[in-house]
């Protein structure tokens, strides 16, 4: 992803391809199988790798607006927008719900400001 400076844009375009990687990689399939076979000091260390990498780009793109317990609250909102229904539901958000999500952290943003 090469974000392009406009915020909502760029989380939209991150999300987008989250979203993606939930669908083509089966995600949802992987951890549920992951949690049912690993250990849990196993799952863990996947659980931390995973989050750590999965949530740079979108980390980058909101530490100009948002620090330490709402970044990390805004962070698990959206990426939570989408592997929640994944991983409960077996579905993912169409990009209207994912923009409104974007929508409601960015107006947090700009009312704080």
């Amino acid at each position: 992803m090469c974000p392009i400076g406009d915020l909502r844009t760029d989380l939209l375009e991150q999300l987008a391809r989250f979203r993606h990687a939930m669908l083509d990689r089966r995600l949802a399939r992987v951890v549920a199988a992951m949690a049912h076979w690993a250990s849990v000091q196993e799952i863990s260390q996947i659980r931390d790798t995973i989050n750590t990498d999965g949530q740079r780009p979108i980390r980058t793109l909101l530490q100009g607006s948002f620090h330490g317990a709402q970044l990390e609250a805004v962070i698990s909102m959206l990426t939570g927008v989408i592997a929640c229904p994944a991983l409960m539901f077996g579905t993912t958000p169409d990009d209207d719900i994912i923009a409104a999500a974007v929508d409601i952290v960015i107006n947090s943003a700009k009312t704080r400001a």
